[in-house]
């Protein structure tokens, strides 16, 4: 027995050792769950900010395809007949706007040839008169020749 030297805990220092191992136990499980939860709110916020950035660039592009309505003498309620979508793409306001001038001037030619065919087929119903044989009694009319 000479030299040796036994250690024993008691139970007070095993209750601490324990505590400590606990805590640190406890500290480590909370960090990580605080960890997990930024990284969940950071993507959640990205995700978030990117829907507000998508949004406002569809509105933005809604206003430019107003504006080219407006511009071409058409009723800014012929918007919805232009997608969106399709000008997403593209990143340059002048070529952004070119394009959707382009669609407005299609949509244009098509209400309007729309507009003349249903005119014309009105006009035939209703009065008996074919588009081009009114056209002519109203230009004799202006010239002061038909009656």
């Amino acid at each position: 027995m000479t030299g040796e030297v036994k250690t024993t805990k008691t139970v007070e220092e095993l209750k601490e050792e324990y505590q400590k191992k606990l805590r640190s136990e406890v500290d480590r499980r909370v960090t990580q769950a605080v960890q997990k939860t930024e990284k969940r709110l950071q993507e959640q916020f990205k995700t978030k900010n990117q829907h507000v950035t998508e949004r406002k660039r569809i509105l933005e592009i809604k206003l430019e395809i107003i504006n080219a309505l407006i511009d071409q003498g058409m009723d800014a309620k012929f918007k919805e007949f232009i997608d969106v979508v399709s000008f997403i793409g593209i990143e340059e306001q002048d070529k952004r706007y070119a394009a959707i001038l382009g669609k407005v001037e299609t949509l244009q030619a098509l209400f309007s040839s729309l507009l003349e065919k249903e005119t014309g087929i009105y006009l035939q119903q209703v009065l008996g008169v074919t588009p081009g044989a009114l056209g002519s009694r109203i230009n004799l009319m202006e010239k002061g020749l038909g009656r």
